[in-house]
């Protein structure tokens, strides 16, 4: 009986046509397991609640670099920095832009 890397269902194999695995299909493998299980990371970090970005202000770089920032939080699946960035643009609003 055999079954793949990282789990699954098993299967019979005639043991006169079965071999080891060479070390690029055992690397080829384990890269699956691993992408697999980011998928599914991925997937259900997809269902959660995001605060809302702040409206950046129209014509302001700073606005704009931070929204900048988020997008590329957003792309990456980088939640802490999607964070980050919307607590710093808050303060900037406020700051700058008596709160957008």
């Amino acid at each position: 009986m055999l079954r793949p890397i990282g789990g699954g269902r098993e299967w019979s194999a005639d043991p006169r046509r079965v071999r080891p695995a060479t070390p690029a299909e055992r690397l080829s493998a384990g890269v699956r397991v691993v992408n697999d299980r980011a998928r599914a990371a991925v997937a259900s970090q997809l269902d959660r609640e995001l605060p809302p970005l702040p409206v950046p202000v129209k014509g302001c770089v700073a606005c704009d670099d931070l929204a900048g920032l988020w997008r590329k939080a957003l792309v990456r699946y980088d939640g802490s920095a999607e964070t980050d960035v919307i607590v710093l643009l808050r303060r900037h609003l406020a700051q700058e832009h008596d709160g957008g």
